[in-house]
Order: structure tokens, then C-alpha cells, then sequence
């Protein structure tokens, strides 16, 4: 099975509301491999779009 990005960013990006920040420092383990448009959904179905604008960001000015 394959794994679906968009509902991962979802997910980890769901887990902000909780005390622990496991959920982003999975994110940019998996954001290279992602697309813009796959953040950004992930980002709009946990109602963060602003997190994933930033997810973007931080990956551009990484690479």
C-alpha cells in the first residue's frame, strides 16, 4: 500500500493541538518528497493552512 502525503501532513499537522511536536518534526522529514499542492491540502483538512504555507516556506529556503 501506498502511503497517501496528504492525509499524513493531515494527521501530523493535527497533532499541534496536542503538547507534543512529534507530528512537524515528521513533516519535514517527509516534506521533500511531497508537493506543494499535497502540503497545502494536508494543511487545508487540519484547518492549519498557515502551518502548511510555513511547511513550504521552510523547505524552499532549506534546499
Amino acid at each position: 500500500m501506498q502511503a497517501d502525503g496528504v492525509q499524513a501532513v493531515r494527521w501530523f499537522l493535527g497533532m499541534l493541538d496536542m503538547p507534543s511536536f512529534d507530528g512537524i518534526h515528521e513533516i519535514f522529514s517527509m516534506a521533500p518528497s511531497l508537493t506543494d499542492e499535497q502540503i497545502r491540502r494536508g494543511g487545508r483538512l487540519a484547518g492549519r493552512d498557515d502551518e502548511a504555507e510555513k511547511i513550504i516556506e521552510m523547505r524552499a529556503s532549506s534546499s
